[in-house]
């Protein structure tokens, strides 16, 4: 297939855009305009619809951030502690079954918007209320399999962490016996710009998480890692499983020596006073370094990454664009290649009658030579 203004959005340090000098944001957008050009079909509306939200995320600075574990490593309190209230339900058993996404708002508040168009739930109540609307449409035990059809939850939290256009969103836990869980998080996967993946001090790296990593990875281009319970375990177990895990992640995921790795204890930030240097339980929880350093990153490096991570979206996007053009357009030359195919047999018969016709004029021109040759004999005979 020859070049066509998508496969030229696909590299944009090709001569077209380097002479251009665009951004990554005005490719965003010249892909968005080429778009409009595509046929209507449900499926180039679904590149389109991606591509579209790409350009909103940017222009908006939406990163999401996924809190990413294996089942029971603590996400729910980890967030809870994160955001400073008690607001995602908590169980020893798994718990979340839909993800529940948190952006910042004025007060508190919950959505639950429905698969079938219904009308949306909305609870603007206390934590409790809040927190038990979550557990009827979000945990596992009160929805299984997501029976309720929910089909997005969203928190809006006054948070500091929130402040800077950072969507977090809480993820079903992988690995458990409840499949769906597992299919439903490598699903969003694909959407993260960065993840805070949760690792437990009891019980240090295992190879389920391994090979879910390596997934993430592929994916999601900026990880940080939290090593929660910590408080379960001796300051010297805890160093020596920290640095048992920091081997596995580099031997096997190829991740280099300056990985982010948060030793923490959820529950003992949840149960501090206050999330200041005074209260000791939230010194002691390393919570603290947790909300600088991703805080810091928001600040620092949140465009690079976005740009980074919607850079890989867009690609996909509009490799998928490709794709559809290439199909469609197979479909249209085929009746084409098939009379192409067509004419050039008709031609090669129409050789091979052609060949055959000149054998058979050699044959009689031969034939009448030698008729005329007896015929000659014959008369000179009879003479």
């Amino acid at each position: 297939m020859t070049d066509t203004p998508f496969s030229s959005a696909l590299h944009p340090d090709s001569d077209r855009f380097a002479a251009e000098g665009l951004a990554f944001d005005e490719i965003v957008m010249q892909a968005l305009s080429l778009c409009d050009d595509l046929p209507g079909s449900r499926q180039y509306a679904h590149y389109r619809n991606q591509i579209a939200e790409l350009s909103e995320r940017l222009a908006g600075g939406k990163l999401h951030l996924a809190v990413l574990g294996q089942f029971n490593r603590g996400k729910s309190t980890f967030l809870n502690a994160l955001l400073g209230m008690p607001v995602l339900p908590v169980s020893v058993l798994p718990v979340t079954s839909v993800p529940t996404v948190i952006v910042h708002g004025p007060r508190l508040t919950c959505t639950v918007e429905f698969e079938n168009g219904r009308e949306p739930c909305r609870n603007e109540e206390s934590i409790d209320d809040i927190s038990t609307t979550l557990r009827r449409y979000v945990a596992e035990q009160d929805n299984p399999q997501n029976r309720r059809g929910v089909s997005r939850v969203t928190v809006t939290c006054d948070s500091p962490i929130l402040a800077h256009g950072t969507a977090l969103i809480d993820t079903p836990g992988f690995g458990s016996t409840h499949l769906h869980n597992t299919k439903t998080t490598r699903a969003l996967v694909a959407g993260c710009d960065a993840a805070l993946f949760l690792l437990s001090a009891d019980l240090p790296i295992t190879q389920v998480e391994v090979e879910f990593l390596k997934e993430v990875k592929r994916h999601v281009p900026r990880i940080f890692f939290v090593f929660n319970k910590i408080d379960t375990l001796s300051e010297r177990d805890v160093a020596e499983t920290g640095d048992y895990v920091r081997g596995v992640l580099m031997r096997e995921l190829q991740f280099t020596e300056d990985l982010y790795l948060f030793p923490i204890s959820a529950r003992e930030a949840l149960h501090a006073a206050g999330q200041t240097g005074e209260d000791s339980r939230w010194r002691d929880s390393g919570m603290e370094s947790i909300k600088t350093g991703v805080v810091d990153f928001m600040l620092r490096e949140k465009y690079f990454a976005l740009s980074e991570a919607l850079g890989d979206k867009l690609r996909s996007a509009l490799e998928g664009i490709l794709n559809l053009l290439r199909e469609e357009r197979a479909v249209a030359l085929a009746p084409v290649e098939k009379l192409r195919a067509e004419a050039s047999s008709a031609h090669a018969y129409a050789d091979a009658v052609r060949d055959r016709i000149d054998d058979l004029l050699e044959r009689i021109a031969r034939e009448e030579g030698r008729a005329r040759e007896d015929l000659e004999d014959l008369v000179a005979s009879g003479k």
